[in-house]
């Protein structure tokens, strides 16, 4: 398992631990999401969906909130909701999806409780750019480089 692979893992695993901590310590919280990673059943009607935008932000609270359902395999949550004029639906959100987790404070303040960052935005694919490192090190030395021309020169 490579470092990015590493990284979402436990980065998943800290998104289901938090989740997993705030339902069983009945703590209300909010999650951003992408919506690119959230399904709708039913589906919401395509004008409502348009007023989303690529990321759109559930408020867990109250029947929302009994109704959640954390799943590990495959990482989801799911939970009712009601969103706009009597329109339920059941929203399910891949592990993925989920950017940030909010909860507010004593002074009704948002507190960031998970935030997801891009692994490839902070860990480079270090096989690669060893390699390359090396090579360009070796490049680099002007004896190397002769070494090499005489080798190329032989038959």
């Amino acid at each position: 398992m490579d470092i990015l692979q590493r990284y979402k893992a436990m980065t998943n695993q800290h998104c289901l631990d938090c989740l997993a901590f705030l339902h069983q310590t009945h703590t209300h919280f909010s999650v951003f999401c992408a919506l690119e990673h959230v399904h709708f059943d039913p589906p919401l009607p395509e004008e409502q969906r348009a007023d989303f935008g690529a990321f759109v932000l559930f408020v867990l609270a109250g029947y929302t909130f009994e109704s959640l359902k954390i799943v590990k395999d495959p990482a989801h949550i799911s939970f009712e909701a009601g969103l706009g004029d009597n329109f339920e639906t059941t929203v399910r959100i891949a592990l993925e999806g989920i950017v940030q987790i909010i909860v507010k404070d004593r002074n009704d303040s948002n507190v960031v409780l998970f935030n997801r960052c891009e692994g490839h935005m902070i860990f480079a694919d270090s096989t690669a750019e060893a390699l390359q490192n090396s090579k360009d090190a070796i490049l680099s030395d002007p004896r190397n480089q002769e070494v090499i021309a005489t080798l190329q020169r032989e038959p």
